[in-house]
């Protein structure tokens, strides 16, 4: 909760994490997580960092075709 009583319920983060190195990729996907667990909020990334995407639980993948774009979600394998 803000000073203002304002709830951040969704945090959508766009790109630039392709210039980090593996290990600040790895703080990156620590943080991000961190975020989200525990609280009612979405953390969304949207990337192109394979690295990164394989350490999100579900993603949403988008891609497009002669007919249009389409979007399939996809859950990762916890272990």
């Amino acid at each position: 909760m803000s000073a203002l009583g304002t709830k951040l319920e969704t945090l959508l983060l766009d790109e630039g994490f392709g210039t980090l190195d593996p290990d600040a990729l790895e703080l990156v996907a620590g943080a991000l997580a961190r975020l989200a667990t525990g609280q009612e909020r979405t953390v969304g990334v949207i990337t192109h960092v394979r690295e990164l995407a394989e350490q999100v639980d579900v993603q949403f993948l988008v891609s497009r075709d002669e007919r249009g774009s389409h979007v399939r979600r996809v859950e990762q394998e916890t272990s």
